[in-house]
């Protein structure tokens, strides 16, 4: 299980171009419905989001996509939220045994809020919407993409559901 700097090859960044242009906005469109679907209480096998006091999680597990969707899924909202004050406090590739005995590739960005210090020592600083960590974990029989947002007690934040509508806007 060991934990490498998460690079991307030239052949990548040529198809996730690609995805931008010509399938992004259908991926986002269905994100944005089983987003929608969530809120109002709909139940959904491979969509869900789960809150405690110390974090929000949305998991999207989809076999039906190829792996690489989620993984230019994962790349285009690490990019939307370094647009909007989050900085890359880094980005990981590792593999491990799963429960399906198949390896499993785990490919991660954390980013932290950029706020001054001086507004991160103050006892009720506004946090944007946590530490962030974007996931997408695949191999032959999983395809997941999960969103968390850490938080710190004692410090104010904004709605998860503010970040999924900054993060499915469609720009960038």
């Amino acid at each position: 299980m060991q934990t490498k700097v998460l690079i991307r090859s030239l052949n990548f960044d040529k198809h996730y171009q690609h995805w931008l242009v010509n399938q992004k906005e259908e991926i986002l469109n269905i994100f944005n419905e089983l987003m929608s679907s969530e809120l109002l209480g709909e139940d959904n096998d491979y969509f869900s989001i789960s809150k405690t006091s110390s974090q929000t999680t949305l998991c999207l597990n989809d076999n039906s996509l190829p792996i690489d969707t989620f993984s230019f899924l994962m790349d285009y909202f690490f990019t939307v939220l370094t647009q909007n004050k989050y900085y890359k406090y880094m980005s990981d590739e590792r593999v491990e045994p799963s429960k399906s005995e198949a390896l499993l590739s785990i490919y991660r960005h954390y980013l932290k809020p950029d706020v001054p210090y001086e507004e991160t020592i103050k006892n009720n600083a506004y946090l944007l919407f946590g530490n962030i960590t974007i996931e997408h974990r695949f191999n032959n029989n999983t395809n997941m993409l999960g969103i968390t947002c850490n938080y710190y007690s004692q410090k104010q934040y904004d709605s998860f559901e503010k970040l999924m509508e900054i993060l499915l806007k469609q720009t960038v």
